[in-house]
């Protein structure tokens, strides 16, 4: 049997599947999360959802492992960095763009790995000083 994606069919089928190895391509997406970012961003690109492109341009990504599963795909934590407007639409699992975004990374991981959560957290700043408080008043009051 062929090997199929792990993202296109029901698990149930998956784990009847004889997998000889969960590498037969070169994983390296833990080492370099940068390709797998730009992959996802381009398969958006090619389906013409640019503004969901546009999200995962501005994101930083990190990825970790969510669950090792004996008889099926390895599923991986994918967490994207950005500001609170990204952070808004990827925590909330029925928007259009989470779920496109969430379909793409599948989309483009190796045989036998899988999206076991997408989160988004916004990246933190150094940048304020002493007089933060003043400032952050002034954006309110205005």
């Amino acid at each position: 049997m062929s090997p199929l994606s792990a993202h296109l069919f029901p698990l149930h089928l998956y784990t009847q599947i004889e997998m000889a190895s969960k590498d037969y391509m070169p994983v390296d997406f833990f080492e370099n999360p940068e390709k797998l970012l730009a992959n996802a961003t381009n398969f958006l690109i090619q389906g013409q959802e640019f503004d969901e492109a546009s999200i995962l341009l501005l994101c930083e990504i990190n990825v970790s492992l969510w669950n090792d599963v004996v008889n099926g795909p390895t599923e991986l934590a994918i967490t994207l960095t950005g500001d609170r407007a990204i952070y808004d639409i990827i925590q909330d699992r029925q928007n259009k763009s989470t779920i496109l975004i969430h379909d793409a990374f599948d989309a483009v991981l190796p045989y036998g790995y899988c999206v076991g959560n997408l989160y988004s957290i916004v990246k933190f700043s150094d940048d304020f000083d002493a007089d933060w408080r003043a400032r952050m008043l002034e954006k309110i009051n205005k």
